[in-house]
């Protein structure tokens, strides 16, 4: 699940379509979905991470914008 995240706030954008090929575009659309949140004021939370979502992350030294 991806969560846009303010303070208390939480709003849930989605999922990521588990037919949805992990591989560095789909960390990269993340990473910027991330920081067109940050300009507004925003960030965005991972969870229910997928474990090659997660290596992926992990690859790239981005594990903290992973929660468990």
């Amino acid at each position: 699940m991806v969560l846009l995240v303010q303070g208390d706030r939480e709003i849930v954008l989605g999922s990521v379509d588990r037919s949805v090929r992990c591989d560095l575009g789909l960390v990269d659309d993340l990473l910027g979905l991330q920081l067109h949140a940050a300009r507004l004021g925003w960030s965005i939370r991972i969870t229910e991470v997928r474990p090659d979502l997660r290596e992926l992350f992990d690859m790239v030294g981005l594990t903290d914008r992973l929660d468990d």
